[in-house]
C-alpha cells in the first residue's frame, strides 16, 4: 500500500517528522585515512581494520547495534572534496545509520548489502548534488525521510525494502528516479518522482 499526499513547504514536512532528533556527530568518510574527508571509492563495512571513517581525532571503524539498530551517522563529503566517480561497496553485510549525508556528486553505493536508515533519521543530498543508490534501501517503519536540496538529483536503482515507511522530499526543481522493486509500507511523496522499470 502506498500513500500518496500532495506538495508541502519542504520546512513544515521537517518539523513535523523529527528535524529535533538529536545524534552523535557523523562520521566523514575518508578513504585516504588522513583525516582530510576527500572523496574517493571503498567498501562500507565492519570488517577489521576497514578504518576508513574520521571523527574528528583518528580514523575509526564503521559501528552499529546491528544490521537495524544504527549509532552513527555519516557524511560523503565535506565541501571542499572535489566531484567525481566514486563507488562505495556495501559488500559485508547490512550497513545501519542514523543519518545520511551527501555532500558531493558523482558517489555510487552499490554491493550485494543494504543501507538500512533509522527511525526519524535523515538522507540528505546537499543542493546540486547527485548520487546513486544500486544497493538497497531498507528502513525503519516510524518515518525515515530523504530530503533533496534544490537542484539534486537521487537515482535509486535499488529495491525499497518492505516495512519502511519513507518519506520523499525537496523542491520542485529536484528529482528521485526510482527504478528498482519498490515495495515499502507506506510512501510518502512532496517532491517530483519518477518511477519506471520496476514496480
Amino acid at each position: 500500500m502506498r500513500t500518496i499526499s500532495g506538495p508541502c513547504l519542504l520546512g513544515l514536512f521537517c518539523l513535523t517528522f523529527g528535524i529535533s532528533r538529536t545524534s552523535a556527530a557523523p562520521l566523514t568518510w575518508d578513504t585516504n585515512k588522513d583525516g582530510s574527508g576527500t572523496a574517493g571509492s571503498g567498501n562500507w563495512d565492519t570488517t577489521a581494520g576497514n578504518n576508513v571513517w574520521y571523527n574528528g581525532a583518528s580514523d575509526v571503524l564503521w559501528s552499529q547495534g546491528g544490521t537495524t539498530t544504527p549509532t552513527q551517522g555519516a557524511t560523503f563529503n565535506g565541501p571542499d572534496a572535489a566531484p567525481g566517480t566514486y563507488i562505495v561497496s556495501v559488500d559485508a553485510g547490512q550497513v545501519a545509520v542514523t543519518n545520511l549525508n551527501i555532500n558531493n556528486s558523482g558517489y555510487t553505493f552499490s554491493g550485494p548489502s543494504g543501507i538500512y536508515l533509522g527511525a526519524n533519521d535523515f538522507l540528505n543530498v546537499a543542493a546540486g548534488k547527485t548520487v546513486t543508490f544500486n544497493c538497497n534501501m531498507l528502513g525503519s517503519g516510524t518515518s525515515p525521510c530523504w530530503v533533496l536540496g534544490s537542484g539534486a538529483t537521487m537515482n535509486v536503482g535499488g529495491n525499497l525494502g518492505s516495512g519502511q515507511q519513507v518519506k520523499l522530499a525537496g523542491p520542485a526543481d529536484c528529482v528521485f528516479n526510482l527504478t528498482g522493486v519498490n515495495n515499502p509500507a507506506n510512501l510518502w511523496v512532496l517532491a517530483p518522482v519518477n518511477l519506471s522499470g520496476g514496480s
